[in-house]
Order: C-alpha cells, then sequence, then structure tokens
C-alpha cells in the first residue's frame, strides 16, 4: 500500500500514515477483507470491502475519516490525490 501510494503521488509521510491507517482497518476485519486498489499518475483510488460486514465498513469508514474516506453500498472508497504545486514569483 506504501508503495503504490508513493509511486501514484502521495508523500512518504502520508504514505505511511495510510498504510497504518490501513492495517488497522484490516485488523477489524472478522472475516475477509477486499482491497481493490486502481493507481494511477498521480492518484490512487482504494475500495475496501469485507465479509461478514457486521459493521465493519461503518467502523472502518470512521477509522478512516482523516484520510477522506466514504462510506459506500459495499464498504468503504478512499480517493488519494497529488497535491498540485503552484509556481511561486521569485523574490
Amino acid at each position: 500500500m506504501l508503495a503504490l501510494a508513493i509511486a501514484c503521488g502521495t508523500g512518504p509521510l502520508a504514505g505511511e500514515r495510510l498504510r497504518r491507517s490501513i492495517e488497522s482497518v484490516a485488523a477489524e476485519t472478522a472475516g475477509t477483507l477486499t482491497i481493490d486498489a486502481v493507481a494511477e499518475r498521480g492518484s490512487l483510488d482504494l475500495s475496501l470491502s469485507a465479509s461478514p460486514d457486521a459493521g465493519w465498513a461503518d467502523r472502518a469508514a470512521s477509522l478512516l475519516e482523516t484520510h477522506g474516506a466514504v462510506r459506500t453500498a459495499g464498504g468503504v472508497r478512499i480517493q488519494v490525490r497529488r497535491t498540485a504545486l503552484s509556481r511561486v514569483p521569485d523574490v
């Protein structure tokens, strides 16, 4: 997860925070955890689902809230985007 986040343009620290958060969500899973990752230049889309759910998605959305996670019908979705840089005039 860390390598995907960094390859998609997020910084190492943000990537490590995301990895740790995903790890804690995985620990909450009672059964099977499925992570669907779509990586493109500058973005990473993650969809997470657990079977059985038994309230897992609500807990996961709460744990991943700092990463912009949203609750979906199938679980939780996170969209990581590279921060756009802008030019600053020389002084």
